[in-house]
C-alpha cells in the first residue's frame, strides 16, 4: 500500500510504500494523531522502519 505523509515545514511528502495492513497503517496514524505516539512508526516493503514526529506532521486532508 502506498502511504503519503505531508509534514510541516517540508517541501515534499514523505511517500513509502508498506507491506502492512490498511488496519495497522490506520492504526499508527491514530495514535500519532491523537497524541498518544511521540512518532508515526511505519515500515517500508524492504523492511525499513520510517519515523516521523508526531509533532511535525501536518493536518490530514479531507
Amino acid at each position: 500500500m502506498e502511504v503519503k505523509i505531508g509534514v510541516l515545514h517540508a517541501p515534499r511528502e514523505i511517500v513509502i510504500e508498506s507491506a502492512q495492513s490498511v488496519d495497522e497503517v490506520e492504526q499508527a496514524v491514530g495514535d500519532a494523531l491523537a497524541g498518544d505516539a511521540k512518532l508515526l512508526s511505519l515500515v517500508d516493503e524492504h523492511g525499513r522502519k520510517v519515523l516521523v514526529p508526531a509533532v511535525l506532521r501536518g493536518r490530514p486532508s479531507g
